[in-house]
């Protein structure tokens, strides 16, 4: 399940007050209306409740397609590439002066703190921030498309639409990863180093673009992951399917799905590893990359488990599974330690079904919920090795009774890794197409720079809204709306 990343917010910019254009004299005064539009839209994702934001990105990614294209223009034209074949003369009069709320650093335990606010002079960190949110985005939208296989007070999606879900996420998440890539290359240019924030550093976005890869290969797992979908109707209680519908997967899959899910793992390693090599990053999307990677081979054991199952080797199957308790963090246990627990399992089945409400409650509130997922799919996964530990201990217990192997040595002959997606399209900025352009050519409207000018004078903290200050006989920091700004 992809993270739930905030989006962040950015200070007000006037663009002619930092360029001027012979060429084009429109073209920076447009670049700041668009801007301001964007601006907006992020201030006002920030103010709504966590449920309406997953529908409100349609309106942000808009706006934000509607400034890039502009941004990008006066990037090539400070460097003196052309524009739609058409040259175009940007002239510098002084240092770009540019503000962004950062989202991944890390704030003090106990404090209900914003991050600062990150000031940089340099048109690069604007470009770098700008598409970075819209990596997020994609990100968020992702997130968004696959909480519609997790609900249980609706009826379960069907095969084909849990398929197309999938896929509008999985599209999503690639679409992040290139222009992860991108950033990545691009910030080892930046013009100040080290960087102002953990948001904007190469090693940031190398992690980044590993975690969506690995995010990919997971999510395309689980379109043909029969249990996945399995566990989900289980706990609906509006379908009834699971009761009389096994699941079933063939022994190649299993062993295909068992290498993409170390593949997997790979990839979440590497984002662990270069995020904690970023001073001042958010612990908890550490914690996420370490969650996600243990998750991946956990789900890797478990495929290799259901291959060895289907050999008839139920014995080594069980082994498999205690494997991946063991990477989703539960103690490893063996047989005679298995049949002592029993003693403690009314306790064990009550905490359990209590852990089942909570992730269930979870799942309810939506995606804007950011505790949803916040475990990279472990407790999900968990409830999939319970459920086949359960019953192949039964299978073996009155049938078959073979020796369970230790579980140890198997996690030492996991297969290596493979990758599902290669040869992928690199990232490549919007550029403004030929008749945009020439529109450029007339002079700025006075009446567009007076609106611009008038509406950037509300500071970000209060979000120009009346009453930010406080009402009358009510608390401080509480607007009109009764709602408090500490968030």
């Amino acid at each position: 399940m992809p993270p739930s990343f905030k989006l962040p917010t950015t200070a007000s910019l006037a663009f002619e007050n930092f360029l001027s254009s012979d060429t084009h004299p429109s073209l920076p005064s447009t670049a700041s209306s668009t801007r301001h539009l964007f601006r907006f839209t992020l201030k006002k994702h920030k103010r709504i409740t966590d449920t309406a934001k997953p529908s409100h990105l349609p309106q942000v990614l808009l706006t934000l397609n509607a400034y890039l294209p502009y941004l990008i223009a006066l990037d090539d034209g400070l460097s003196g590439k052309p524009i739609a074949d058409e040259e175009v003369t940007i002239i510098l009069a002084k240092e770009i002066e540019t503000e962004w709320r950062s989202v991944l650093s890390n704030t003090p335990l106990g404090r209900p703190v914003e991050a600062p606010r990150i000031q940089s002079k340099s048109l690069e960190y604007e470009i770098l921030f700008t598409l970075s949110t819209f990596a997020t985005i994609h990100v968020l939208s992702a997130r968004e498309t696959l909480h519609v296989l997790f609900v249980t007070h609706t009826t379960s999606p069907t095969a084909e639409a849990r398929t197309t879900a999938i896929t509008v996420a999985v599209k999503s998440l690639l679409t992040a990863h290139s222009i992860h890539t991108y950033l990545a290359h691009r910030a080892t240019n930046a013009p100040i180093t080290p960087p102002p924030c953990p948001d904007v550093s190469s090693s940031t976005f190398s992690a980044l673009a590993a975690l969506d890869i690995a995010e990919a290969t997971l999510v395309t797992v689980a379109k043909d992951d029969p249990y996945s979908a399995a566990v989900a109707q289980e706990r609906n209680k509006q379908d009834d399917e699971w009761m009389y519908k096994a699941p079933t997967i063939s022994p190649v899959r299993a062993l295909l799905f068992a290498r993409l899910c170390v593949a997997a793992s790979e990839h979440a390693a590497r984002a662990s590893g270069s995020l904690s090599s970023v001073p001042g990053m958010n612990q908890n999307l550490i914690r996420y990359t370490e969650d996600l990677r243990s998750t991946a081979r956990a789900k890797a054991c478990r495929f290799l488990g259901i291959d060895s199952e289907m050999g008839g080797d139920v014995a080594k199957g069980i082994a498999w599974l205690r494997a991946a308790k063991k990477e989703l963090g539960f103690a490893g246990v063996d047989e005679e330690a298995s049949r002592k627990k029993r003693f403690g399992s009314g306790l064990s089945q009550l905490k359990k079904e209590w852990q089942e409400k909570r992730e269930d409650k979870k799942v309810a509130r939506g995606a804007g919920d950011q505790s949803w997922g916040a475990d990279a799919g472990r407790f999900e996964e968990s409830r999939i090795v319970e459920g086949l530990c359960g019953k192949w201990e039964k299978l073996n217990d009155v049938m078959n009774t073979q020796t369970i192997p230790p579980s140890a040595s198997l996690l030492a002959q996991l297969p290596s890794g493979r990758e599902y997606f290669s040869n992928l399209q690199p990232y490549q900025p919007p550029q403004l197409d030929a008749n945009t352009l020439a529109q450029m050519r007339v002079p700025p409207s006075p009446n567009l720079r007076a609106e611009q000018r008038d509406s950037d004078d509300s500071d970000d903290d209060d979000d120009g809204r009346a009453g930010a200050l406080g009402v009358p006989g009510g608390f401080p920091g509480v607007g009109s709306s009764g709602g408090s700004e500490y968030y």
